[in-house]
Parts: structure tokens; sequence; C-alpha cells
């Protein structure tokens, strides 16, 4: 087997990228609600910004949930929902690369 071509088509280390997390109310993707979605913004290597807001997901936050992520209903009453961040992160994040 040739080998000599190993690599080649391997892209550059990407320098400039978005990190993303999010928290949610299970790991039960059909029935998981975000409750905090955070980012950070990497140039060359280096954070330059951070992006978070916690999510009210108008639905209970299981106590098995809480001992995870230490997020409480009471935390996410009053934070805005899903719909009222959503434009403000891929506002944030732009055209990166999300990791």
């Amino acid at each position: 087997m040739d080998r000599s071509e190993k690599g080649h088509g391997i892209k550059k280390h990407q320098d400039d990228y978005c990190l993303l997390d999010l928290e949610t109310t299970s790991a039960f993707v059909r029935s998981a609600k975000i409750i905090e979605i955070s980012a950070i913004k990497v140039r060359d290597n280096k954070v330059v910004e951070k992006f978070g807001s916690l999510i009210n997901p108008h639905s209970h936050i299981p106590i098995e949930i809480t001992a995870i992520n230490n997020i409480t209903n009471e935390m996410v009453n009053m934070s805005p929902t899903i719909d009222e961040v959503i434009d403000s992160f891929i506002s944030f994040v732009g055209d990166d690369v999300i990791g």
C-alpha cells in the first residue's frame, strides 16, 4: 500500500473559531430543552470574547440535572427564552467554525 500521500488532504489547524457549550434539561435529545447557552470566540488561539445566557425552558428541570450542572428552576425562572436569545447567539458566532 502506497502511503506517500498520507496526511496531505488534512487542512491546516483552525486558529479562529467558536467553542459552544449547552446545558439541557435531559440527556435525551427528543425531550431535552436548552437551559444555558455559552460560547467563547477564539482568534489566533486566544479567547477574545464570551457569550452566555441562562434560558427559561418553560418546563421543570429535574433534580438529577441540577445535580450535574448546578442550574436550578429558580435560576432560569426569570431568564429569556431560547427564541429571545438565539438571534444574538447567531450574531456572536457569525461565520465561525463551531467546535
